[in-house]
């Protein structure tokens, strides 16, 4: 049988290896602390894409879910670095204080994965595919979609609003891209988790490989909006 969800999301850790390479790169050429910001979200996605990913080469419960443990260590510590970001190319001057409880909740939510995880379950579909789905209770499956969703919507808004905001209209476009392909990362941490939650057998399969299509071209466009037109050339992101 064929691991193809797990399969479909390591395509989504290799992109993200690509694009956090590119970043670091221009990041050691430039120096500039946008770069760096995004150089850490896509580092932090592609950590989380492999662990989730994991799972299609082993066969041990608990060592799966303990992989899953780790991925959401880094999923919900890449919108933080999407927030930096936000607060650094638009100055808003209450990023740091947002950043903090932030980090509060992400900590607590975290120990409450752990606290609250068992080990993780096989499912089959019609002896062709097969996927291990994580050990966590449904309220709690709901309540990581809702918190990533909320950290990814919220990201989304200050570079839409920044964009908006900004009198360049280079700027604008970039923030538009990348608020973009943050809300694409919503509807897929939504189904991948909140719905996902909700449902079983197939439908929660077929939830997670809808979440798995859409993470692959919101992560394309980000990248898109990071380097539009040349800005590495320009030293500016």
């Amino acid at each position: 049988m064929i691991p193809l969800l797990h399969l479909t999301i390591f395509i989504s850790a290799i992109f993200c290896l690509f694009a956090a390479r590119r970043l670091y790169s221009s990041f050691r050429r430039t120096r500039n602390i946008n770069i760096g910001n995004f150089f850490k979200v896509f580092l932090t996605l592609t950590l989380y894409f492999s662990f989730v990913s994991l799972p299609g080469i082993l066969a041990d419960p608990t060592w799966i879910q303990i992989s899953y443990i780790f991925s959401y260590i880094f999923l919900f510590f890449s919108p933080i670095w999407f927030l930096k970001a936000a607060f650094n190319m638009f100055r808003f001057p209450w990023g740091k204080y947002i950043i903090i409880i932030v980090l509060v909740m992400i900590i607590v939510t975290i120990f409450l994965n752990i606290f609250f995880s068992f080990p993780a379950q096989i499912q089959t579909f019609n002896h062709k595919f097969y996927h291990w789905s994580e050990g966590t209770p449904s309220w709690l499956g709901i309540f990581n979609g809702i918190l990533i969703g909320i950290l990814a919507l919220g990201s989304s808004f200050l570079f839409f609003f920044g964009g908006l905001r900004s009198k360049e209209k280079l700027i604008r476009l970039r923030a538009l891209l990348i608020g973009g392909g943050l809300d694409l990362l919503v509807v897929s941490a939504l189904l991948a988790y909140t719905t996902a939650a909700l449902l079983k057998g197939v439908m929660r399969w077929s939830a997670g490989m809808a979440a798995s299509l859409l993470t692959l071209p919101g992560l394309i466009l980000i990248l898109v909006g990071i380097y539009y037109r040349g800005q590495e050339k320009e030293g500016s992101a």
